[in-house]
């Protein structure tokens, strides 16, 4: 009996200092911030964002376009940190809504400033094509050609200087 006392209060103890460990290290649900990858598995990656805290990366979500360094150990890398806790007591963190917020922010900044952005025609889509610029962009039709084009074989995967003319943020990212 005296066993089963202890080890709750051990446990209640420990909850307070792990709770006061992440308020002291400022980590706020919502936010980008630097962690440490501590291991590699065949299907996640392993991050240690400080306070006693690892979470787990999909490996899939490290597949960008402008982030195609092969991973490390000890390699420090943004995250967005989902969860500090979730119900199954796992830190909740994303590779992909850091990088889809620092590619947003970036694409802001050059339309902002009127400056022309590289990117890649990837497939047709209804009215236009489909542009690589960091995140899939729309390319309407009709600033390709006089005619619709019914073949897009000989753009697809072309290399383009664009313009952009609107930036809708609500409509093309699911973080903002």
């Amino acid at each position: 009996m005296n066993e089963t006392v202890d080890s709750k209060t051990q446990n209640t103890e420990f909850d307070k200092l792990l709770a006061e460990s992440i308020n002291k290290s400022n980590l706020k649900e919502g936010s980008i911030i630097q962690g440490t990858i501590s291991e590699i598995e065949d299907e996640a990656v392993i991050v240690d964002i400080g306070a006693k805290v690892e979470g787990r990366i999909a490996k899939r979500e490290f597949i960008f376009s402008k982030d195609r360094k092969e991973l490390e150990v000890g390699d420090i890398i943004d995250v967005y940190l989902e969860k500090i806790e979730n119900h199954y007591g796992d830190c909740v963190l994303s590779r992909s809504k850091a990088k889809n917020k620092e590619i947003w922010a970036e694409i802001e900044k050059s339309f902002n400033a009127g400056e022309l952005v590289d990117g890649v025609i990837t497939g047709k889509v209804k009215g236009g094509l489909a542009a690589e610029i960091g995140i899939t962009a729309f390319l309407p039709g009709s600033q390709i050609d006089t005619r619709p084009l019914r073949d897009v074989s000989p753009v697809s995967y072309t290399h383009l200087t664009l313009r952009r003319y609107s930036l809708c943020r609500s409509r093309w990212s699911p973080y903002h």
